[in-house]
């Protein structure tokens, strides 16, 4: 500042505003001071020209003025965190005399974005009699804002089959048109995997029987929730194939058959056609 008539209180102001402040909200500035009184005294304020403020001047009860900040254009702490401004007071001596000071603004996060995951569909072939504890897929999310409001956790929404069923409709436009749900599976499956609330690591927790259970040829979807500190959340999907395995060796199941076969049988007949060729008091 100048050695000049004009000083501050306040040789710099700063002031704090969440970004989710209101268009037109206002706020009040310190006043300035002048040595001088009447006509030589403080005569007016001006801003520098900026993006978001404009400047609302005001006479107090003593005879003075003051000025007041008025939001022009919403904060975004994203784009700009800390905002610096000129303020400039003059009186109304002549020679016209000034002062100035930094009106510093620093812009405080508001929750205003949710998790957004690196994809909105992860895909996993899985083989059968993966071992327990084995890591499947790492999910992962991110939030743009700030401290609690920025931390995202992770969890399983829903896991389902995807072997749900077939649906029609004879109806024409809106009312024939048919969306599918991916039921709920047991328990038991759902107990296959468990995620890390806070790497969005999967895991296997369980063993999956590719023979046991014909529903794994259909795959497992898995929908995982990413949460922020104050609750904003988003979700994606897990979609898993699983392998069958070459894990069983061949089993030959043969009946029994007391049919006699004739001395004359002709070579290489079949022997299920002269089963049929066969009556009762011939053998």
């Amino acid at each position: 500042k100048k050695k000049t008539d004009v000083f501050w209180f306040l040789p710099v102001v700063f002031s704090c505003k969440t970004e989710s402040a209101d268009k037109g909200q206002r706020f009040r500035l310190d006043e300035a001071h002048d040595k001088d009184i009447g006509q030589n005294g403080i005569n007016g304020y001006s801003l520098a020209k900026n993006e978001h403020f404009t400047l609302d001047i005001h006479d107090s009860a003593d005879g003075g003025k003051y000025a007041e900040l008025v939001l022009e254009k919403e904060l975004d702490r994203e784009q700009q965190k800390e905002i610096d401004m000129i303020l400039k007071a003059t009186d109304g001596g002549s020679p016209q005399r000034s002062g100035t000071a930094v009106i510093h603004i620093t812009v405080l996060d508001a929750n205003d974005n949710v998790p957004v995951f690196s994809e909105s569909v992860y895909k996993v072939t899985l083989a059968e009699n993966t071992p327990s504890g084995t890591e499947i897929i790492r999910v992962s999310a991110t939030d743009a804002d700030e401290g609690p409001n920025g931390e995202v956790t992770y969890e399983f929404s829903r896991i389902s089959d995807k072997a749900v069923t077939f649906a029609t409709d004879s109806d024409e436009g809106p009312n024939g048109e048919v969306t599918y749900e991916f039921s709920r599976m047991s328990d038991k499956t759902a107990k296959l995997f468990s995620i890390d609330k806070t790497t969005g690591q999967i895991v296997m927790t369980g063993e999956i029987d590719y023979e046991k259970d014909k529903k794994y040829e259909m795959g497992i979807q898995i929908r995982i929730q990413a949460k922020d500190g104050s609750g904003l959340a988003s979700n994606a999907k897990v979609e898993i194939n699983i392998i069958d395995l070459n894990d069983n060796t061949p089993v030959i199941h043969l009946k029994s058959n007391d049919n006699q076969i004739p001395e004359n049988v002709e070579t290489c007949m079949n022997m299920y056609e002269h089963k049929k060729k066969i009556q009762p008091h011939e053998t």
